[in-house]
């Protein structure tokens, strides 16, 4: 996944604003995204993107997402929310992906004919505590992730998302 700029600059700056109190760390102090919210953002990310790499301080930031009908706090919200809900899609096709390797290798030691059935049985054994721990960390909470209503209506807006916020997959 190759993320060129707006992706990091998103992370960065809710980051930011959140250690200084502007933005709320967790979801529950904020609504869930409605799919006017998310279209009114991707008209107004790429106008802000490019007024934000002249502006001068956070103030004038903020005046000019107020002057789009923005609560400043709710525009980083929906950034960060977007920017969750798609490396959560990425991540969720990377795990179909890692399940199926998991059933070649799993299938690859059961045929194998340099192995005894004890052997066969450890590595299958060591296999499986791989693979429940590489599930264990995806689904690790982080207090950003979208819900699955969020995750649907970003994943129907995906390309127009990656298309604004400059990510190639």
């Amino acid at each position: 996944m190759l993320y060129r700029r707006s992706l990091p600059a998103i992370a960065m700056l809710t980051l930011t604003l959140a250690l200084l109190g502007t933005v709320p760390l967790r979801a529950e102090q904020q609504e869930p995204l409605s799919a006017a919210e998310l279209d009114r953002f991707i008209g107004d990310w790429p106008g802000f993107v490019a007024w934000s790499e002249d502006a001068d301080d956070e103030a004038t930031s903020e005046r000019w997402l107020r002057d789009r009908g923005w609560q400043p706090e709710r525009f980083f919200y929906v950034a960060a929310r977007v920017s969750a809900g798609l490396v959560e899609l990425e991540a969720g096709g990377r795990g179909e992906q890692a399940d199926d390797g998991f059933e070649q290798q799993r299938a690859a030691i059961q045929q194998s004919p340099h192995l005894s059935a004890e052997q066969k049985e450890q590595l299958i054994e060591q296999l499986d505590r791989q693979r429940d721990g590489a599930a264990e960390s995806a689904m690790a909470p982080t207090g950003q992730q979208p819900s699955a209503a969020e995750l649907a209506l970003i994943e129907s807006r995906r390309d127009k998302l990656q298309q604004i916020l400059r990510i190639d997959y």
